[in-house]
């Protein structure tokens, strides 16, 4: 694949599966043969040693297809009618409830949706949807799935389901995040309390922060864009976020302040004014993604870290044109060691990354630190705003060659060829 970074939106095939990384609270929210890691409040298969994001939607089919001829389960409900074998949906036209969960690929019961459009003013059932403003209310513990029908809406959105309270799925119409928008004058466009999954729609124009989660929040092929302050300000919890945009927050693009953990993949943050990531005594993980064009050269650049805790690390992250206050590394800064692995650091000043961060595999741009593989050169990137690589970059094949992630920033198998290359990107 190859998109402009401004316009990475994910379209194109989707190949889902039973996928791991769903937020539970015991494991009756678990798909099954799965299990809740109590420790995450992640759904995982087998016995857990980290978090399974979902493969993105261009990854490879995991189990052989099941034949419509035998009747499609549950967990793959619709009939490809070009493969004739069973798949997972992927927008609510597929379901006859008009609700489907993309994260899982499952079309939920009727029952189970609260149904909200721009201009609704009933119970928020399907025949009869109600507004945004309303919808939060509506969730119970059976009915806790908020489909957003496609349009802009200017309310805020309260999930304030609590932490003793079922996971909250927020959901627009299909893969596209530029379906559904919310774009609230109103503080901050979502306000999460307990474990929430959104997915699949554009959070914009925010007075406040774009969204803000005060316990564990999963964001799938989210666009958060154009707040007046923090595009996700993370209060407590976990956030996971895959497969989405955070672009020109006029703060940060992810402010973490209390502590907490991140899990960032295959996801993109860039041009916030405030810089790309600021986390203060939190674990933070970033793996197949973009950090860049963050900063304006007065406080944080790509990515501040503050008493990162043990297990933060960086691998397979470009990590460009960012711009920090002088008395800061503009790309990487941090006060504790991370590791970053077969990244490409690149035009974010000298050093642009921290004297206490352990490089390798990694291409700089004129000063490469000392460690196993590190190496420099220009990147070679496709053009202004696309970090994508060219063909001939220098990054190519030159990443850690075993330990890498399935896929890269687009979905892509990783190694296409013999090696794995440096960087969020995979030379198709």
């Amino acid at each position: 694949m190859r998109f402009g970074l401004a316009l990475v939106l994910w379209t194109g095939c989707f190949h889902p599966t039973t996928a791991s990384g769903v937020p539970c609270a015991g494991n009756g929210d678990c798909p099954s043969g799965q299990t809740c890691d109590l420790a995450t409040t992640i759904c995982m298969t087998g016995t857990p040693t980290g978090i399974d994001a979902p493969r993105s939607t261009d990854g490879a089919i995991d189990a052989p297809p099941i034949q419509c001829a035998l009747g499609c389960p549950a967990s793959e409900p619709v009939c490809d009618p070009g493969s004739t074998t069973c798949r997972g949906c992927i927008a609510d036209v597929e379901c006859p409830s008009l609700a489907c969960v993309e994260f899982q690929g499952r079309c939920a019961a009727e029952t189970e949706v609260v149904y909200v459009t721009p201009t609704g003013t009933g119970d928020c059932t399907k025949l009869s949807p109600c507004g945004l403003n309303n919808a939060g209310n509506r969730v119970t513990a059976t009915r806790s799935i908020i489909r957003l029908a496609d349009g802009t809406y200017a309310d805020q959105l309260r999930t304030m389901n609590g932490p003793s309270k079922p996971t909250v799925i927020v959901s627009g119409e299909d893969l596209d995040p530029a379906g559904a928008t919310i774009a609230t004058t109103n503080g901050a466009s979502v306000v999460c309390d307990g474990i929430t999954v959104l997915e699949g729609f554009t959070v914009t124009a925010a007075t406040g922060d774009g969204i803000r989660p005060s316990n564990n929040l999963t964001a799938f092929r989210m666009f958060i864009h154009d707040t007046n302050q923090a595009g996700i300000d993370v209060v407590g919890g976990t956030v996971h976020l895959y497969d989405s945009t955070i672009a020109r927050a006029k703060l940060r693009g992810i402010y973490m302040n209390n502590g907490g953990t991140l899990d960032l993949q295959r996801s993109q943050i860039f041009n916030s004014s405030a810089g790309g990531i600021f986390a203060n005594n939190a674990l933070v993980t970033i793996t197949s993604s973009v950090i860049a064009e963050n900063g304006n050269g007065s406080t944080t650049g790509g990515i501040e870290l503050v008493g990162a805790l043990p297990g933060s690390h960086l691998a397979f992250v470009t990590l460009a044109n960012n711009a920090a206050v002088s008395s800061k590394v503009g790309g990487l800064e941090s006060d504790a060691p991370v590791p970053v692995d077969s990244s490409i650091v690149s035009m974010n000043g000298i050093p642009g990354l921290c004297g206490t961060c352990d490089a390798t595999y990694t291409m700089f741009g004129l000063v490469s630190p000392s460690g196993t593989g590190n190496f420099t050169g220009m990147p070679m990137f496709v053009g202004a705003g696309d970090y994508h690589i060219k063909p001939t970059s220098p990054a190519r094949g030159m990443a850690a060659p075993v330990g890498n992630p399935p896929d890269d920033l687009d979905g892509e198998h990783r190694p296409l060829g013999n090696a794995p290359d440096c960087g969020a990107d995979e030379i198709p």
